[in-house]
């Protein structure tokens, strides 16, 4: 997020993008009740799915109109689903396909017909759509939710397969990169969560530990890329995306401020050799969360400390003898403390922290905010 701008000054046409679709007021309206059909609706070019108007579909309904309008030209194209994201709502053809393939959701799918809440108000499903909202509190059917969770997952699967259907389709595949990757790991249990499962990774959803910040990150280009190539040691960044698109397209990135991101294509066609990213730095303000990789080594501080020192840049660093190291390659579930061990590589990796620090702004109106939900 750009610190210090304006709601209006964050949208995606303010950012530079010719064309969004979307509503960002209402960005996880699954059903559709205040969001406005995409264009590609309204034109009659693509239709809602037999089962209703769902975002999901909205979005890769539209994706995949735009690669119709634009396959006579290079394009730079993002899709960002919602889903699966709370809130948790989705249609019951969606759900059983679900039910088809793992029979043992049958019993939560019969339970989904005629699910309330506890008090016995209004009931959560209205035919054919299921709106089980933040699904918050004691009124929580683990199971329930799990069957929905993906059923929702499936609508953005079905929009993916659609959208790379369509370059092969246009002809376009041997020509498109494709990134495919996630935003953060899953979100751990608590009441209005699924409770996701990061193991073997350490924690999720929020953290600055890897079960918070290591996702998959696919890259495809038929005849440019290597097929089947799987890499677990190097570091990369979705900031990549935006260098590497650059560069491809022939142009430069600025050279009047910092891009932090690397071109990965001589990386990936073996023109270079090392580690694109030899350090990245974590820092989320209203958790308090910091964090620094370097190489295979990685230091963290989850410490609670006031955000005058910590958030809002103080000069007094209050980390100095704080948090904990760890070796990420070989203990990728950052179980063993190497602080005592090894000193001297904490204190180096502390003392970059400090600095990187001192040059990111920081954004005090975000810190001013209480944390929101992250459901």
């Amino acid at each position: 997020m750009a610190l210090g701008l304006k709601k209006e000054e964050r949208r995606p046409i303010a950012r530079g993008f010719d064309y969004y679709w979307g509503d960002l007021a209402a960005e996880k309206d699954y059903l559709m009740t205040r969001t406005e059909d995409p264009p590609s609706w309204k034109s009659g070019e693509a239709s809602p799915r037999d089962y209703g108007r769902y975002l999901t579909d909205a979005y890769t309904d539209e994706a995949v109109s735009f690669i119709r309008r634009n396959k006579d030209q290079p394009f730079f194209l993002y899709v960002a689903y919602n889903a699966p994201h709370s809130p948790f709502r989705t249609y019951e053809p969606l759900v059983k396909r679900i039910v088809e393939h793992a029979p043992q959701y049958q019993g939560a799918y019969e339970r989904m017909l005629t699910h309330t809440t506890l008090k016995k108000q209004q009931p959560y499903y209205h035919a054919p759509a299921f709106d089980f909202g933040k699904f918050k509190g004691k009124d929580l059917d683990q199971e329930l939710l799990r069957l929905t969770y993906l059923s929702m997952l499936l609508a953005a699967d079905d929009g993916v397969g659609e959208i790379m259907e369509t370059l092969d389709r246009e002809g376009l595949r041997e020509d498109t990169l494709v990134f495919y990757l996630s935003d953060n790991g899953a979100a751990l249990a608590r009441p209005n969560d699924l409770g996701g499962v990061n193991l073997p990774l350490r924690s999720g959803k929020g953290s600055e530990y890897e079960g918070g910040v290591r996702v998959p990150y696919v890259m495809s280009w038929p005849g440019v890329l290597p097929q089947g190539l799987v890499n677990t040691k190097d570091v990369v960044s979705s900031m990549d995306i935006f260098t590497t698109t650059v560069a491809l397209a022939g142009a430069e990135v600025p050279r009047d401020r910092i891009i932090d991101g690397v071109n990965l294509m001589p990386y990936l066609t073996g023109d270079k050799e090392g580690n694109p990213h030899e350090v990245l730095f974590f820092r989320r303000q209203v958790r308090n969360a910091n964090a620094i990789r370097v190489g295979d080594y990685k230091w963290i501080d989850y410490a609670a400390r006031p955000k005058d020192l910590t958030q809002l840049g103080a000069k007094a660093e209050p980390w100095l003898d704080a948090g904990a190291l760890y070796n990420v390659q070989e203990d990728i579930s950052e179980y063993h403390d190497l602080s005592t061990e090894m000193p001297d590589k904490k204190k180096e990796l502390i003392a970059l922290y400090t600095k990187l620090n001192r040059d990111l702004p920081v954004n005090e109106d975000r810190a001013a905010k209480l944390e929101d939900d992250d459901g």
